[in-house]
């Protein structure tokens, strides 16, 4: 926002630069009047976008920055106004002297400093846009790794709860359910094999019955 609204503020500096060039071409009052009214118009939207850098702009550089643009603009706005009293009174070749030299020069250094804080703040933006693209890509990273350590985990716990089972049985699930379902039939004189030693499983239980 704060280089858009730079970047308009010098359109409307241009746009009363060139209403300016136009004026010295104008003889006739109505004329004249209408060109003064168009700039008044540009100088109040240039106030509302000084008014919302002054808001907006935070770092020391920014601000000045912002008050060099602040002196060239009061430099340049006294300086239009005495060349537009020069109009009105038609004293064209004081104008055109004033227009050419010092009201030029102005002008120049008006947007010249406009220009120095649109390329400060968008200098700005590339860092921050820098530190995000770098932070997003470390984020990136480490949600890659949490998403290994979650996969490590689900896969050890499997493992440790298969083995807590297994030991619990005296043997594999399959093996296990096997042995359950022929005992169920009333085949009791099934050989139930368990693993030497072992005398607290399901299994065992089954053998010793």
């Amino acid at each position: 926002p704060k280089v858009a609204a730079a970047a308009e503020l010098r359109l409307n500096v241009m746009r009363n630069w060139a209403n300016t060039l136009l004026l010295s071409q104008m003889s006739d009052p109505e004329s004249v009047k209408r060109i003064t009214d168009e700039m008044a118009a540009n100088s109040n939207a240039i106030t509302e976008k000084f008014k919302f850098l002054e808001k907006t702009v935070a770092s020391n550089s920014g601000k000045q920055k912002l008050e060099a643009m602040q002196k060239a603009r009061a430099d340049y706005t006294e300086m239009r106004k005495k060349y537009v009293e020069l109009v009105k009174a038609a004293n064209r070749d004081e104008a055109g002297r004033m227009l050419t030299r010092p009201l030029k020069a102005r002008v120049d250094a008006y947007v010249n400093a406009i220009g120095e804080l649109i390329v400060h703040q968008s200098a700005k933006m590339e860092r921050v846009s820098g530190e995000t693209l770098s932070l997003t890509g470390n984020l990136k990273t480490i949600n890659l790794a949490v998403s290994l350590l979650v996969i490590v985990v689900v896969a050890a716990t499997g493992w440790i709860v298969m083995g807590v089972v297994t030991r619990a049985l005296g043997g594999d699930v399959q093996y296990a359910n096997q042995i359950a379902h022929r005992i169920a039939e009333g085949r009791l004189d099934v050989e139930v094999r368990v693993a030497e030693g072992d005398r607290d499983s399901l299994l065992a239980s089954i053998k010793l019955m």
